[in-house]
Formats: structure tokens, C-alpha cells, sequence
């Protein structure tokens, strides 16, 4: 079969080696013709593709240069093989051995399937230096920069920094603004003294008539002049002339050079013909020609700079072209950790850029949201070539805000990379391996500790990831029904589509005090799926696109907002559950049973509890909410009386001690528990349903007059009566919590359960 593709590869003895490739579809290899161009190698495959290969001469065979790019043949030497790029996206430089020995290369492009490829790779590096040069101009002003760069150093770091650079020059606005700038330039008029014959000459004035006078090389004129005798031949006369000569222009004509400049130290720098001394070359070439033009050569060199020109400043066209100068001076001497997972070795990474693009989108919003005051020196280090950023795929970064919505105050911290490590609760962290998202917001109140806010349920965290490749919200959520059994097929296969929705959920159920995770990715539809009608707890993904016309970042703006809104209120169900939580998980809480008790528990002891699930077709409380009463039962006869009118009294008082104080919970309890120690009667300890509203105040009075309630004669002002009747389960009790107390206690049925067998 003939292959898709015959790459002849030149070898040092003058002679070639030929690469043959094969794709499952031709549309997934290319020969680009604008290649060099855009700073590409010229044979382009496409991410998550394979591609079959085969040198035509023996001994011949692709060296490994990652894990799992190159599948070398065992079964004839390694002369055939695949090529599987994974997600991979860049320059990909593959080297030909011979004997373990390099005798050629060849060079990839290996793009993404998204057609905006390219410009959007050019605006997230535009995008990034200016973020960075706004980060910087934070600790200094930009009218004390420095405007000689020093671009010695580290190649890598220096093709980094000339990536920052090429972004700019490259852009549309900036190669509109010089246009521009040439079509419609600053310009003054200026007088210009030249030697003219008399005959000439303007209209006098003092200077010419003086000339008149004093003149050299003078003609006879017959006295017709005021008694002069003669004239000179020649007079100096001043020419008003609109040049475009002026200090703004020279300024222009600087800026273009020294970005000329700085692209062939760059390419001085590289190894000849590879890709890095190819883009410096390009990029140097194309300002030669802007410079070539006739409107540069009449501009003279610049000898002061005039930073402060209203035309630099406010005019179109220059005040960009000054933008431009403030990045590359900053971005010329501004390195950061993770631009080597970008730039290293001129791989152009679009997915990693696209995860630090949209770090920089979110700091942005979140200073504008949040007033974020931060210092940034916390985050700039010193280099060897000025100032780096902290900033690297995998290591944790930390910006701290504060904000007052009105209702309440919250602190804030937004997180690059942070790590939720396996830790035991209450502690922060994951129920059970290390989970590391992207970005994670963090909001807590203000007043409270952010390690007492994890351990009391009042911090919230929301997840986000970066997912370049995904480009719509089907590839994330599906389309529709989802077919389960195909999905299996689909893991088994490992092209699984949901794998990123359930990372979402994975965060969510992981990562305690989590709200919500959310996927951000180049697309345009939205997706917010949410518990109930309250915006959080939810998952779901939101559009972020590297794009001059819109990248959605408003639509995300709106959500953290309204995130804010719903944080300030404490009536929400999401802080109604999380009060709960963190209640119903106090160690300081003694109505709970340890799982622990329950080992070596007879079954018939356990299905004695036949506790209802529903009463009146709704769920009952958990056992640890149910209050119940105890009450103490004095003799026998008063049980015949309680057992006859289904009646309990208690003392009631705010005072006197073994009186029951009416408040919240004594209203609220569901259960009576009657207990006695003084006499021998059966079925004692024994649990009562309290009637619902059939507790009431009674005086000693009323308890007196009325001898159906009561047949003792009362001592106390105040009693509370209630209503009994008998319960329609069965429980086993357990008698320690009463202690064999005469005083009415206020228990939960959960320390009333019994577990022992």
C-alpha cells in the first residue's frame, strides 16, 4: 500500500533515508505550506491520531524521546513502528539512529484538532505577557524601567522571553498600529534656512532688509532702493517645511529596531536551522522590511526618550506602540518556572499554555471581584535575568483577599495547584487519596481561622479545571440519553468521554467542604447542573476562549458573583446541611452510638428497634434529634393513674431545682420515658408517643380543681401536663443514661437505644 506521506531524510554521508508514514485518515497529515511562516515544522499530525511508520532501508530505526510517542516493531528490528502523540501538541523532533548512533531528524507539528489552532495559541502568549507585565508594574512604575535589557543568559530562557516578544510583534494590533502610525504620522513644521537668488525672494522683512544692506557678492541697481547703490546676489531666506522627523517617530523607528535587535541576539544564540533559529530569524526579517520602508529613512535616530508625550500616550497608533515597548521591556526581563512546560525546546504545548492562560484570567477577575490587595513580591522572584514568576504547573500558589457583601465578611483565597492531601476528619483535605484541581476558590468568614473553618463546616471550596482539548459541552456531558453499556465498551477502550465530568464529581464527593467543580474549556455553551434551586452545591463547565472578540470570562464573572450573593445568606440549605454536618460530627457528642458497640450484637437485639421510616408519609428525624422526656413514676398506684388517664405532669419553673424549664426543646420533644427504682413494677423503664400539641401550663389551681388531671394534692405554683398514648414499635432501652434520677431529664432516643447484647 502506498504510504500518505515519503519523507526523504538526509543523512551525514550526503546520502537519505526515506520515512514512510500511513493515517488512518489523510486529513490527519499535511504537508503545510505556511509552515515556516508561523514558526512550524513543515509535516503536521494531529493529537490523540496514529500513525503507522516504516524506513525503507535496513538498520535504520526512531529513537525513543518519550514514553509511548515512538512503538518501535520488535519483529524486524525497530524498522517499523507507530508514532502516537497522545495529547501532545507542539514541535516534535524525533531522531533517526543507526548502530545507537544519530545520523538525521525529523520534525513534527503536532497540532490540535481545534481549526483556531494557531490564533489562539497567539493570544494566550499576548495575553500572558500582558498579565505579567501588569503583575509587574505593580512594584515599579514603568517610567523607571530600564531601556537596555540584558538579553544574555540561559537559551531556554531566553527563547522564552523572545516568545513573549514574537506575541507581541506578531499581533494584528500591533502591525496595525505601525501602519497606522505610517499612514497618518506625528508631524511639525520647522524652518529651514536656504540661500535663494534676490530675484526670488519673498516680501521683505527686518531680516531680509537688513541682508540688503550688508550682503556680499552685490549687483549695481541705479540707486532705485532708498539710495542703495547696489544689492546682493544671493539672500538667506527661511522655508517652513512639515517634516515627519519629530521625537514620537524616532521613538517608533527605536522600539522596532530594538525589537529587531533582541530577535537576532535571540538567533545568535540558537543552533543553526533549529526551529528557535528559524522563529528569531523570521521575526527579524519581517521588522528589517517594516524598517526598510521609505518613511523610516527619514527619521533620525532617537536621543532622548519622551515617555510623557501626549501623542505617545493618547494618539492611535503610538500609544500601542508604547504598550508594546513597556511588555517587551518587562517581558524581556520577566522568566517564570512554568514557561519551560510551554517554550522548552520550541514546543509550543497549547494545552499547558491554556491552563496558565486561564490562571491569569481568573487572578485577574478575582482581584477585580474581590479587591484583592496582594503584594506581589510574594510571588516574584529574583533571577539571574531580573525577575521570574512563581508560577509552575504542580506547585501550590496561594492569593488572599477579603470582601464584605453587606450581610456578612468573608476571606477568600484563590489557589493555583492546591493539594488536598488523605488527612482524618475534621481536618481539610481528601476522604481518601491526594486530589489536586487546577484553581480552587476558598470562602470562609471573617473573624474565623481558616483551619477553624474547615473543622466546623464553614468554609467553602469551589474547583475548577483547565481542559484545553475539549471544544464542546457534549465531548464533557455527553448528548442526550447516555448509552451505559456502549460507555462500558468505551472504558475498555479507553476513549471514555466522561472521564472530565466524573473527575468533577470526584472533587465533589473527595474534597470535604467542596460546593462545586467546574470545568473550563475553549468552547461557547455553558453547562451548570445544581443539586436543588440553589446555585450551589453543583457541577458542571463553563466556556473560557483565548479569543480577541469575547473569552466568556463575563458569563464566569456572574457566576462567582452570584456564588457571593448565596454565600452572604445563612437561611440557604447548603448552610442549613453544613451546620449539620459539622454537629452531627462533634467528638464532644454524647447521644451517638460508636459503630464500634454494635460488634457481637445478637440480631434480635438489633430488630427490636423497629423504629419507623415515615410517619405520616414523611421521613422521621435521625434518633440523635428525637428529644425524649424522662419522667419518674413514684409508686405503684401513681402508674395505675398515669396507665388510666394517659397523663404525665412536671413540675414547671425557671428556679427550683427539679423542675422541668420550658423552652425549645421541651416543647419540640416527641417521646416520654417513665422509669421508677422504688417499687417492683412491670414494663418499667417504658417509652409513651407525647400526643402532638397536647402539652399545656397548668396551676396548682387548676391541677386541684380539676381531679382528673391529678389525684395528688400539688405543693408546686406550675406544672406542665402532656398527653400520652402508646407506641406502635418496640424498642430495647438503655437504663444507664438515666442514672436512677427522680429529677426530669432531656435526653435524645439515641442515647436511649440499647446496644449491648
Amino acid at each position: 500500500m502506498q504510504p500518505d506521506f515519503n519523507i526523504p531524510l538526509p543523512l551525514q554521508d550526503g546520502t537519505a533515508v526515506n520515512l514512510q508514514l500511513w493515517a488512518d485518515d489523510p486529513e490527519y497529515i499535511q504537508d503545510c505550506a505556511d509552515a515556516h511562516e508561523n514558526g512550524e515544522a513543515r509535516f503536521q499530525l494531529s493529537e490523540s491520531r496514529t500513525y503507522q511508520y516504516r524506513l525503507d532501508s535496513a538498520g535504520y530505526v526512531l529513537g525513543a524521546i518519550r514514553d509511548g510517542v515512538v512503538v518501535s516493531s520488535s519483529f524486524d528490528g525497530g524498522q517499523t513502528g507507530r508514532i502516537v502523540p497522545g495529547i501532545y501538541t507542539g514541535r516534535l523532533v524525533i531522531p533517526v539512529l543507526r548502530n545507537q548512533v544519530k545520523v538525521a531528524e525529523v520534525e513534527f507539528e503536532i497540532r490540535s484538532l481545534k481549526t483556531d489552532y494557531r490564533t489562539d495559541y497567539r493570544h494566550m502568549l499576548a495575553d500572558i505577557a500582558e498579565h505579567c507585565v501588569d503583575l509587574v508594574m505593580q512594584c515599579s512604575s514603568p517610567v523607571t524601567q530600564q531601556f537596555t535589557p540584558d538579553y544574555a543568559g540561559n537559551p531556554h530562557t531566553l527563547y522564552q522571553q523572545f516568545s513573549f516578544v514574537k506575541s507581541i510583534v506578531n499581533s494584528q494590533e500591533f502591525r496595525d498600529a505601525v501602519q497606522r502610525i505610517v499612514t497618518s504620522p506625528v508631524s511639525r513644521w520647522s524652518e529651514e534656512e536656504k540661500s535663494v537668488d534676490i530675484r526670488k525672494s519673498a516680501r521683505p522683512d527686518v531680516s531680509l532688509i537688513r541682508q540688503f544692506a550688508s550682503g556680499k557678492r552685490r549687483v549695481v541697481v541705479n540707486g532705485l532702493l532708498g539710495g542703495l547703490a547696489s544689492l546682493p546676489e544671493r539672500v538667506i531666506v527661511k522655508d517652513k517645511t512639515d517634516t515627519v522627523d519629530v521625537p514620537e517617530n524616532r521613538f517608533v523607528k527605536y522600539v522596532l529596531s530594538e525589537f529587531r535587535r533582541f530577535a537576532g541576539d535571540v538567533k545568535s544564540k540558537m543552533a543553526g536551522n533549529s526551529p528557535e533559529y528559524r522563529d528569531a530569524g523570521s521575526v527579524e526579517a519581517d521588522l528589517e522590511r517594516i524598517l526598510q520602508e521609505p518613511f523610516f529613512r527619514e527619521i533620525s535616530s532617537l536621543q532622548a526618550l519622551i515617555i510623557n508625550s501626549p501623542a505617545l500616550q493618547r494618539r492611535e497608533g503610538y500609544r500601542d506602540v508604547l504598550k508594546a515597548w513597556y511588555m517587551f521591556d518587562t517581558a524581556a526581563k520577566l522568566s517564570w518556572a512554568g514557561g519551560e512546560d510551554v517554550y522548552d525546546a520550541g514546543k509550543r504545548d497549547v494545552a499547558v499554555l491554556y491552563e496558565y492562560w486561564v490562571f491569569f484570567e481568573l487572578l485577574m477577575m478575582a482581584r477585580e471581584l474581590f479587591n484583592m490587595d496582594f503584594q506581589v513580591q510574594d510571588h516574584l522572584i529574583t533571577t539571574s535575568n531580573g525577575l521570574g514568576l512563581a508560577l509552575k504547573s504542580g506547585s501550590e500558589l496561594p492569593f488572599e483577599g477579603r470582601f464584605n457583601t453587606g450581610a456578612r465578611k468573608f476571606n477568600m483565597k484563590f489557589w493555583y495547584n492546591r493539594v488536598f492531601g488523605r488527612r482524618n476528619y475534621p481536618g481539610r483535605g481528601s476522604w481518601t487519596r491526594e486530589m489536586r484541581p487546577d484553581y480552587t476558590f476558598s470562602f470562609w468568614p471573617d473573624g474565623v481561622s481558616e483551619e477553624q473553618a474547615e473543622e466546623q463546616e464553614l468554609i467553602v471550596h469551589i474547583h475548577f479545571d483547565a481542559k484545553y482539548k475539549v471544544e464542546r459541552i457534549n465531548e464533557i456531558l455527553g448528548d442526550g440519553e447516555v448509552d451505559l453499556d456502549a460507555e462500558k465498551i468505551d472504558q475498555r477502550k479507553g476513549t471514555y468521554k466522561r472521564a472530565d465530568l466524573l473527575k468533577m464529581h470526584a472533587y465533589k464527593d473527595a474534597i470535604r467542604r467542596t460546593a462545586g467543580a467546574y470545568i473550563l474549556y475553549p468552547g461557547s455553551e455553558a453547562s451548570d447542573m445544581r443539586g436543588f434551586h440553589e446555585i450551589l452545591p453543583g457541577l458542571g463547565a463553563f466556556p473560557l476562549r483565548p479569543s480577541a472578540s469575547g473569552t466568556g470570562i463575563d458569563e464566569l464573572k456572574e457566576f462567582i458573583k452570584k456564588v457571593v450573593s448565596h454565600l452572604q445568606y445563612r437561611a440557604t440549605r447548603r448552610e442549613h446541611l453544613s451546620y449539620h454536618v459539622y454537629d452531627s460530627q462533634r467528638t464532644d457528642r454524647d447521644d451517638f452510638v460508636d459503630e464500634n458497640a454494635f460488634a457481637g450484637i445478637r440480631a434480635e437485639w438489633v430488630s427490636r428497634h423497629l423504629l419507623p421510616e415515615l410517619e405520616d408519609g414523611v421521613r422521621t428525624e435521625p434518633v440523635a434529634d428525637i428529644i425524649v422526656l424522662a419522667g419518674f413514676v413514684r409508686d405503684a398506684e401513681h402508674w395505675r393513674w398515669i396507665q388510666g388517664e394517659m397523663k404525665y405532669n412536671f413540675r414547671h419553673g425557671q428556679e427550683d431545682r427539679g423542675a422541668l424549664r420550658l423552652d425549645d426543646r421541651v416543647s419540640s420533644a416527641r417521646y416520654l420515658l417513665l422509669h421508677t427504682d422504688a417499687f417492683a413494677v412491670n414494663n418499667l423503664p417504658k417509652l409513651f408517643r407525647i400526643i402532638p400539641d397536647s402539652m399545656r401550663a397548668q396551676s396548682r389551681v387548676g391541677l386541684v380543681s380539676d381531679e382528673a388531671v391529678y389525684q395528688y394534692r400539688p405543693h408546686h405554683d406550675e406544672y406542665l401536663v402532656v398527653g400520652i398514648e402508646a407506641i406502635a414499635f418496640d424498642v430495647t432501652l438503655n437504663i444507664q443514661p438515666l442514672a436512677l434520677t427522680q429529677e426530669p431529664l432531656i435526653l435524645s432516643l439515641g442515647r436511649l437505644l440499647a446496644v449491648q447484647g
